[in-house]
């Protein structure tokens, strides 16, 4: 069966219309699915921020080995010298010392109970630097010495002995202090 020919013109006019209008269509798809990746892409390169949210931070990485030590520096120039300080003057000259014991008075017990006191005096110009006492004899029933000390005041110039005797000690108990004394004399060396 023949087709009239305007019937067959109509035809081709639709189905090219179709076809234009189905490239149209794939074209905008296209644009608009390049306009989508371009939207995501762009802004991310020119913003920083996509077009969804961005994700969170990650954790920081590990720590990296540590660096090499570098070479020592060079040593630096020696300083220079200090200067001398002055010299001291020369000291002055002591006093030779002599010394010498000096014994004290004896003393004796004669039975009466009580606290007995010998003293050892060092001469004009002397010094006391030591000192004691002496027991003269032995007994039964000792008397007990209670003080042996230096007598005067910075310096000292004697010594003392102090017994105590009570009535049941032995009569006739002797004893004495003693004091080292220290005349000044005179150095007969020379100056350093």
């Amino acid at each position: 069966m023949r087709m009239p020919m305007k019937l067959i013109i109509t035809f081709l006019v639709a189905a090219m219309s179709l076809a234009v209008a189905g490239l149209s269509f794939a074209g905008d798809k296209s644009d608009k699915s390049s306009k989508s990746h371009k939207c995501h892409s762009d802004k991310s390169q020119d913003s920083g921020e996509g077009c969804g949210s961005s994700g969170a931070e990650g954790p920081a990485g590990p720590a990296g080995p540590a660096g090499v030590d570098g070479e020592d520096g060079i040593d630096g120039i020696d300083g220079t010298d200090g200067i001398d300080g002055i010299d001291g003057t020369d000291g002055i000259n002591g006093n030779e010392l002599t010394s010498s014991v000096v014994l004290g008075s004896i003393v004796e017990f004669i039975g009466e109970s009580g606290n007995y006191t010998s003293t050892a005096q060092c001469g004009d110009g002397s010094i006391a630097s030591g000192g004691g006492f002496s027991i003269l004899g032995s007994a039964s029933a000792p008397g007990i010495v209670i003080e042996s000390a230096p007598i005067g005041i910075a310096p000292p110039t004697g010594w003392s002995a102090v017994v105590s005797f009570t009535s049941a000690s032995t009569a006739n108990q002797e004893f004495r202090a003693y004091a080292v004394c220290y005349q000044d004399g005179i150095n007969t060396g020379g100056v350093d």
